[in-house]
């Protein structure tokens, strides 16, 4: 709720406080002109205003809505249950009540229509989009995926969700179902020969087939063909949707979903996660930013596709600064209970960008280097400038300014850091991901001038702030990121098919895919394909 729904409604609470609601009948109040509440009139907020820590979702109290005939045109009325906002009313005494409220919204809130790409495409390409309106209106809202018209709703092969009998959490499951399941084996007949057209066959006969539409997906990425892959990918999740159990929903809070409980659970992830990549792509990084927050809502602890290393370059692309700090700043307490994000690499450097950029200050003075010397603990940085977050990030973490200057500036050549790693170990794996993911956002020439100067300013203070990281409560967290693929977060399409695609190799694995007796030039380009394998010795 925003501030000028609070005021609006402390208002209205004025103009009723003389009315005795008990001993009147309905007919009576509603016939009394000083009651407003039921034809309640709310303002719009604009887009620039929205923020998810700024605002509550109306979206979730579901009340109905009803436009104003005249004579406003750019408001909405609400009309909702007295009873339910006086007792609202009651619980928000003042303004500083409201920004209370604000401070309990998870830091990965999220709105359903955030999701949606068609606005920044419409803004990207003006003339393509210009007369365009989306008039089909489907039975169940399909949140991830835009509303397709000629995709049904009653396919007989969908996977379906359940919820783990736990009281005390909400851990939700994919399965297969009876239909998907007598698939199976026509699936697997279309795998023997390794030939993706056999696979493509498939999908025509089965067009929402997720194990199908999953193995062609991992084969256009490598491929670089993202136009296509991002169908196959809407395929994909329009087919999920429509298995979601009646609980769970991609602005749910509290949700959780485990990728190592079976392969469908991690195709669910990974397709998430490819088609925020496919998003941010093509231009769309506000709706890419809001599936990185809900890929990381379904497992914040353990964040197994390092979503961490994410959302930090989708929110200054996305230019959410605002958020971006606020996400730092409550991010461990929402979900540790302890600790402090800006103890991750990548997190205390695009800090100090964000910093930077609201702010506009890139400049490095003598009293920016006493301040970073004074600095005690990274909380402090909040109200520090740009400069002394960027010198604390260099002294903490120097191959990260490294790692940056050497894709930045070619002819840079870096001092060896001979330090052994701290107490939460070798990071030097964030610090590749990290400058491969954000290069393009430091490439301005006076960002990389500024971090060349805060490289030299803090080179004599490096080694001398270990105990700012030294917190064991945050110990381990981020040394789970050593096992990620550089690959996979890189611009360039990987060369190397993923563990997850076994094309023909579940029964075969241990004799191989192909018949070592077969003729050799067949083998030869067969093998050229990263997901054959001849196994000769047997």
């Amino acid at each position: 709720m925003s501030l000028r729904q609070v005021r609006k409604i402390l208002e209205s609470q004025k103009s009723t406080e003389n009315l005795d609601s008990e001993n009147s009948s309905e007919e009576e109040i509603m016939a009394q002109p000083s009651n407003k509440f039921s034809d309640f009139v709310i303002i719009s907020s604009s887009e620039s205003e929205e923020n998810e820590f700024e605002s509550i979702d109306h979206e979730e109290e579901k009340l109905p809505v009803t436009k104003i005939a005249a004579p406003r045109k750019k408001e909405e009325i609400v009309t909702g249950d007295v009873d339910s906002l006086l007792e609202e009313l009651k619980t928000i005494k003042s303004v500083d009540d409201a920004f209370h409220m604000q401070s309990t919204v998870s830091c990965l809130k999220r709105q359903a229509k955030h999701f949606d790409p068609r606005p920044e495409l419409a803004l990207l390409f003006p003339e393509e989009n210009k007369g365009q309106r989306d008039s089909h209106v489907t039975q169940r809202k399909m949140i991830l995926t835009p509303d397709k018209q000629n995709w049904p709703t009653n396919i007989n092969y969908l996977l379906e969700m359940e919820r783990c009998p736990d009281s005390s959490r909400h851990i939700f499951n994919f399965k297969p179902s009876k239909g998907y399941s007598k698939l199976h084996s026509q699936y697997m007949d279309s795998l023997i020969g390794n030939d993706l057209n056999a696979v493509n066959d498939f999908l025509k006969t089965y067009p929402f087939h997720i194990e199908g539409l999953y193995q062609l997906s991992i084969a256009l990425q490598m491929r670089g063909n993202y136009n296509d892959l991002e169908n196959l990918l809407e395929r994909i999740l329009y087919s999920f949707q429509l298995s979601f159990h009646h609980q769970f929903s991609p602005i749910g809070n509290g949700l959780e979903l485990d990728i190592a409980a079976n392969t469908y659970n991690r195709i669910f992830y990974k397709s998430l996660y490819m088609y925020a990549e496919c998003l941010g792509r093509k231009g769309c990084v506000k709706a890419a930013l809001e599936f990185v927050k809900f890929i990381l809502s379904l497992n914040p602890h353990d964040d197994p596709l390092g979503c961490l290393l994410l959302i930090d370059y989708y929110s200054i692309k996305a230019k959410r600064l605002d958020y971006f700090l606020r996400f730092a700043d409550s991010f461990m307490q929402e979900f540790y209970g302890t600790g402090n994000l800006l103890m991750m690499p990548n997190i205390l450097y695009s800090f100090a960008l964000c910093k930077a950029l609201r702010d506009r200050y890139l400049e490095i003075t003598s009293e920016d280097i006493e301040r970073a010397k004074a600095i005690g603990n990274l909380s402090e940085l909040t109200g520090e400038n740009s400069s002394v977050a960027l010198i604390i990030a260099i002294i903490c973490y120097p191959n990260i300014a490294k790692s940056l200057l050497k894709r930045l500036v070619p002819s840079f050549v870096p001092t060896e850091d001979k330090r052994e790693p701290g107490i939460l170990g070798d990071y030097q794996k964030i610090a590749d991901i990290h400058a491969a993911r954000v290069e393009e956002l430091w490439r301005q020439e006076y960002i990389i001038n500024w971090l060349k100067n805060g490289l030299l300013s803090a080179s004599f203070l490096i080694g001398t702030k270990d105990d700012l990281i030294s917190d064991r409560n945050f110990e381990g967290i981020f040394n789970r990121y050593n096992s990620l693929e550089l690959a996979d977060f890189s611009n360039v399409p990987r060369l190397v098919a993923p563990p997850e695609f076994q094309i023909g190799r579940e029964e075969n694995h241990q004799n191989g895919n192909l018949d070592p007796n077969a003729n050799p030039f067949y083998l030869f380009f067969a093998t050229l394909l990263p997901w054959n394998f001849v196994n000769f010795a047997n």
